[in-house]
């Protein structure tokens, strides 16, 4: 696996790794044994879309997000990721660029965009809606994002800006 652009481990099992990565023809890996071997995991992912960020339910190991390429925008799966669906409802044509979930509320997931700012959903990333979270300056492209642990609601940006920009309590 190569052009690695994000890692996340299986909160149950570490020796499970998953990558989202810069790659075509492989845009989801997985590996089972730690990083020995990796396996495709791309089923139901856009033709030709590279993964930019991928994340983990941390109550549920089984649910993961991943942020895919251009307008492709967030894709769920619940079983492994065997099989990945689309779930942009409220996302427009936003490209995502990175989705985590929230440690401790598992149907709380953001979404950082490049040009609308930061998407937030309630129900694990069936519907999303807009946070009004916009990144100072005018600059709206979110590269990174990170949900405090204690409370679903409070999510930092790291933006174009080069800062990151807490933004407290986000509307529902």
């Amino acid at each position: 696996v190569y052009f690695v652009n994000d890692v996340a481990f299986d909160p149950t099992d570490p020796a499970k790794v998953w990558v989202c990565a810069g790659n075509k023809y492989l845009p989801v890996a997985r590996s089972i044994n730690g990083g020995e071997t990796w396996q495709s995991a791309r089923t139901g992912l856009p033709e030709g879309a590279v993964g930019y960020s991928i994340s983990i339910d941390a109550v549920n190991p089984n649910n993961m997000y991943a942020a895919m390429s251009g307008q492709n925008g967030v894709y769920k799966t619940n079983n492994f990721a065997l099989y990945w669906l689309r779930r942009n409802e409220g996302l427009g044509s936003s490209d995502v660029r990175v989705v985590r979930s929230a440690p401790g509320a598992p149907e709380v997931v953001y979404a950082g965009t490049y040009g609308h700012g930061v998407f937030r959903s309630t129900n694990g990333a069936d519907s999303w809606r807009a946070t009004g979270a916009l990144p100072e300056g005018g600059a709206r492209a979110v590269w990174s994002l990170a949900i405090d642990p204690a409370s679903a609601d409070r999510v930092w940006a790291g933006t174009s800006a080069g800062t990151a920009i807490a933004r407290g309590s986000l509307p529902s």
